[in-house]
């Protein structure tokens, strides 16, 4: 009688082990759900940030071409000085479209880390 009640004693005791153990696997399942849930969030708000980032400067780098296009356009209609604010406004186009690449790289290195 004294070998079975060591014996039930221990079935017991391996049982209540094995709950503990699976309670600890879904604890721990749970937590890297949450860490992994989390760790995505945060990616998701970087992309986003570097997207309205990029939308930003790319803004402000057209403000200026535009700026000048309009005034060449509201100030005169001489040719002469029609023919300069073009030259000016292309120089202008041309720095606005390497700071756009350039934003545009520097969001693609934002997403990539």
């Amino acid at each position: 009688f004294r070998r079975w009640a060591i014996i039930s004693e221990d079935k017991r005791h391996g049982a209540r082990i094995q709950g503990q153990l699976a309670d600890k696997d879904v604890q721990s399942t749970c937590a890297l759900a949450t860490f992994r849930s989390e760790v995505r969030m945060l990616r998701q708000r970087s992309r986003r940030v570097a997207a309205m980032s990029t939308q930003w400067k790319s803004r402000v780098f057209l403000v200026a071409p535009f700026l000048a296009w309009v005034r060449s356009v509201s100030s005169s209609f001489s040719c002469a000085k029609t023919h300069v604010t073009q030259q000016q406004l292309g120089e202008l186009y041309n720095r606005s479209v390497e700071q756009l690449r350039a934003a545009q790289r520097e969001a693609t290195n934002a997403r990539v880390t």
